[in-house]
């Protein structure tokens, strides 16, 4: 189970809503660049998938706690 920091993360990358995120409908189908990036997500083990977020981080100029 992610936790929130992880799918807020998620989300803001992916420019979505978690309400998206978490929708079956098709009315928030995801953009082919996003679901090839949750494509290399799920082939990610945790360490690379922490680098990952930390590099979004970065690169958005935000923190965490």
């Amino acid at each position: 189970m992610p936790f929130f920091e992880v799918l807020e993360a998620l989300c803001d990358a992916l420019q979505i809503s978690f309400v998206q995120l978490f929708s079956e409908s098709k009315e928030s189908e995801l953009p082919e660049e996003h679901k090839k990036v949750l494509e290399y997500w799920s082939t990610l083990n945790r360490g690379q998938k922490d680098l990952i977020l930390n590099m979004m981080i970065s690169l958005r100029g935000t923190k965490t706690e």
